[in-house]
């Protein structure tokens, strides 16, 4: 790790990142603002909203603050945010530096490449800690506008928010060890956005599929995410969830530094 490898991470990314982090915290505020205003239409929406769920039972009961505010946090716009936020990062470093020849300039220091690849997982660490607190601080806020701040389990929410990090992180894993093994960042982006796809297609299938299997949704790591069961505070297997999640880290980031050092070009 080195200072200045994350200061030009920070100095880099962090615009981008932020913009990231707010999109759950703007739609936290959005469902803050927009809920109050829907009292008349809840004994119209109410029994649509009962039958939709007999569909797609994860769907929150959005008529009720306990459903309308963890929303941030089930977002498509959320959950697109968890994978790029850490992902501009890690396929900008090394796979963008490699496309435009710089990285034989950055090798030629006393930085090697596992501590190249050590270095921008850290600096993915905390953003994915700040990616999981976005929509926690969006549902916070939305639920303050509205006065339903007492209604909100917020303990709940901060697991939710450990859940979130995770699966960010695991994302940002991913990215890097792409990263790694790719010529340039054209090729990584493309690998990455196809394997994240892939997922986001079986999280459709196991949510659309009313008979699914459970494999079918634990075939992907947004089967290991569940905010809407740990809001309720249901018996979610929170432990097994972060094993999971984090057991990916751990193998995407060993296999990163293992196949950075077995390059024999930058």
């Amino acid at each position: 790790m080195t200072r200045v490898l994350l200061a030009f991470l920070m100095r880099r990314h962090w615009w981008t990142c932020g913009l990231c982090v707010m999109l759950p915290v703007m739609i936290g505020s959005i469902v803050g603002v927009i809920y109050p205003t829907m009292e008349k239409e809840r004994g119209v929406i109410g029994p649509m909203l009962d039958l939709m769920r007999n569909w797609f039972p994860e769907l929150p009961n959005f008529l009720r603050p306990e459903g309308a505010f963890v929303w941030p946090y089930m977002h498509p716009m959320t959950l697109l945010a968890y994978v790029l936020a850490p992902a501009i990062v890690a396929l900008a470093q090394p796979a963008g530096e490699r496309g435009r020849g710089s990285l034989d300039l950055i090798l030629a220091t006393r930085l090697s490449r596992s501590r190249l690849v050590s270095s921008v997982f850290l600096f993915l660490v905390p953003v994915s800690i700040v990616m999981g607190l976005g929509p926690f601080l969006g549902s916070v806020i939305g639920s303050a506008l509205c006065g339903e701040l007492g209604a909100v389990p917020l303990g709940a929410y901060l697991l939710c928010s450990v859940e979130a990090s995770a699966l960010s992180l695991f994302f940002g894993s991913l990215a890097l060890l792409v990263s790694v093994r790719s010529r340039d960042r054209g090729q990584a982006t493309l690998v990455f956005a196809a394997i994240t796809i892939g997922w986001f297609l079986v999280d459709v299938v196991s949510q659309m599929w009313k008979d699914a299997p459970d494999w079918v949704a634990r075939a992907g790591p947004f089967g290991y995410y569940d905010p809407l069961g740990l809001a309720r505070e249901q018996q979610v297997p929170l432990a097994l969830d972060l094993f999971v999640l984090l057991g990916g880290v751990a193998v995407c980031v060993g296999c990163a530094i293992w196949s950075a050092r077995r390059r024999r070009s930058a």
